[in-house]
């Protein structure tokens, strides 16, 4: 698995979070997509963050 870093991360990948915590009603998280995607450097590492957690998820639901 690669991971997702700051320097990886794709406008793709926050929008795609960004959607998924609107559905989830996670209001915080939604709001720091739209930091995220506004370029703050900060808010870039939480949607890492968060990627990485929810891919680490998945991997362990395999095996």
């Amino acid at each position: 698995m690669t991971m997702t870093t700051i320097e990886t991360i794709t406008a793709g990948q926050i929008w795609v979070l960004r959607y998924e915590a609107g559905a989830a009603g996670d209001h915080l998280m939604f709001a720091i997509c739209d930091d995220a995607l506004a370029g703050d450097a900060a808010s870039i590492a939480e949607c890492v963050h968060a990627i990485n957690a929810a891919e680490a998820m998945l991997d362990d639901d395999d095996e």
